[in-house]
């Protein structure tokens, strides 16, 4: 059946099965009959024949041979269609083969670490490349010889999220060389679940030395060059709001126009290089925080003081449930004022005319939240993942054109996380999105629940 001939067409020429072997293989299929026969040992072998439908399939066999009187020999064992197993392990050795490829070509580093225990189990050419390890001094090696002590709250923070969710980071830290030296790594992994039950975790480790020098030269860059253009844009913008203002005299129409939108646009133009600047102390680390113990509420309402002009200009009314009047945080009050109005500004932008802007106050998870919820055009799905980056806009002429220099939520986010608090959001496309700060609150100067 499976050579498409009869038991009596062989019987005394077997030639005829051995010419349905495929060519690539009945060099090895009679070298290894010719071994069996020479030392009376089993004789087993997988090779393709071609089936009577004409297509080539894989075959096993296993015989034992037996030498007779006469010195020939004849062999007492079986041929089966393994077809559908062979492919099956053909399909599974080429994907390891890739995937083994793939572990050792790859530019980012890869290590494959038991989760149990810490030990290394194997790692791949371009993480010895970085360390300075050989293969075997590596996999001597722990987790703590390679991870300075400072991430020690990272890193449990890395195995909670692998037994909670199978994956953790991507996260920045500092990997330690063979020397002693240190670099910026990119870390992230995913958790795999094995036959034995012995959990092993694939991590990618991204070398960011360069990427890190890149964004410290812009940095630098942004930062000269908006130290420099900002004295000659303040006294621009300072002229050009004293002509349209009239002190010079009445200017005829047309130049009136053309004078407010040249200090409209320089007004714009000094927001951008004030929000850079602030972007560049917040990243470096220049920045300096004035941390004390303050009253949220009354932050929270100095924000709407100062933002109520633009929401009226805009037809925006301004709605704030205070829920926790007595809430304090140590934080720094001008900088958490700088984050809040960055959020009231892009709600009440996106805001269609006579529409309501909510604040809202309440405790989640033991933090102090503000949500900052508009009911206008929402977050495009394809925007998300980008929506904290610096310069990220949305790319649509409505974003575009509603103004604003791409700055504020990267502000907010480098504000928050320097004060030890958080940012968030969440939207539905076409019905409006809610922001949020996360605020540790200060619960050694929480009152009496008597005093509430």
């Amino acid at each position: 059946d499976i050579y498409g001939v009869s038991p009596e067409t062989v019987i005394e020429d077997a030639s005829i099965a051995f010419d349905a072997i495929h060519p690539d293989d009945i060099e090895y299929v009679a070298a290894s009959i010719d071994r069996s026969q020479e030392a009376l040992a089993v004789w087993e072998s997988e090779f393709r024949v071609r089936a009577p439908d004409g297509n080539w399939i894989w075959v096993e066999g296993r015989a034992t041979p037996e030498r007779r009187p006469d010195g020939s020999v004849i062999w007492h064992g079986f041929l089966a269609n393994v077809d559908e197993k062979k492919r099956s392990q053909l399909a599974l050795a080429e994907r390891e083969q890739l995937l083994r490829t793939l572990f050792e070509l790859s530019p980012i580093g890869i290590l494959l670490t038991s989760f149990r225990s810490g030990q290394n189990f194997d790692v791949n050419a371009a993480l010895l490349e970085y360390s300075g390890y050989s293969h075997a001094e590596f996999l001597a090696l722990n987790y703590w010889d390679v991870t300075p002590e400072d991430y020690a709250e990272q890193t449990q923070q890395a195995i909670t999220d692998l037994k909670e969710h199978g994956r953790f980071g991507p996260v920045e830290q500092e990997f330690i060389r063979k020397d002693g030296t240190r670099f910026p790594i990119l870390f992230q992994g995913v958790l795999v679940e094995r036959a034995d039950n012995e959990p092993l975790v694939w991590s990618l480790v991204e070398d960011i030395s360069e990427r890190r020098k890149v964004d410290r030269m812009k940095n630098e860059f942004i930062s000269t060059v908006s130290h420099e253009l900002r004295t000659p844009l303040t006294s621009i913008s300072g002229s050009l709001g004293l002509i349209a203002g009239g002190v010079f005299g009445h200017l005829p129409e047309k130049v009136k126009a053309m004078v407010a939108i040249a200090a409209r646009n320089s007004d714009q133009l000094k927001h951008l290089i004030d929000d850079l600047l602030d972007m560049e102390k917040l990243v470096s680390g220049k920045m300096e925080l004035r941390m004390h113990s303050e009253n949220l509420s009354a932050i929270i309402q100095d924000s709407l003081d100062r933002t109520s002009t633009y929401a009226v200009d805009r037809q925006i009314s301004l709605r704030f449930e205070n829920h926790h009047p007595w809430v304090k945080a140590v934080i720094d009050a001008r900088r958490l004022g700088q984050a809040l109005d960055n959020l009231l500004s892009n709600a009440i932008k996106f805001s269609p005319p006579e529409a309501e802007v909510v604040i809202l106050t309440h405790l989640h998870d033991g933090l102090f939240r503000i949500e900052v919820t508009d009911y206008g055009t929402g977050i495009p799905e394809a925007f998300r993942a980008r929506i904290f980056e610096k310069f990220a806009q949305a790319d649509s002429s409505d974003t575009r054109g509603r103004g604003g220099t791409g700055l504020g939520l990267a502000i907010t986010r480098e504000i928050m996380s320097q004060m030890g608090g958080g940012v968030g959001f969440k939207s539905t496309e076409g019905y409006g999105s809610t922001f949020w700060l996360d605020i540790k609150p200060d619960e050694s100067d929480k009152p009496d629940e008597s005093d509430e």
